[in-house]
């Protein structure tokens, strides 16, 4: 029995253990959080430049027939 004891850790190394493990898990829970809220960010700043570009090729798909209709009635005199 005596030998058991011998090669058992004690119960600090075992907790010391324990709380490295834990540490080590909340990092890596807060960089996953901290990368979420990031790429959500980003999403959210690129749903607004597309919302951007939607609304500028619009305006010059309209000026772009508008211009044509001028050209035509311009040729048509």
């Amino acid at each position: 029995m005596a030998m058991s004891n011998q090669f058992s850790e004690p119960p600090e190394k075992k907790l010391s253990k324990n709380l490295v493990v834990e540490d080590n898990r909340s990092r890596r829970l807060m960089e996953m959080y901290r990368r979420f809220k990031s790429l959500q960010s980003q999403r959210f700043y690129l749903r607004n430049q597309l919302v951007a570009v939607e609304k500028y090729l619009d305006s010059l798909d309209s000026q772009i027939k508008c211009y044509e209709s001028y050209e035509q009635l311009s040729l048509e005199k």
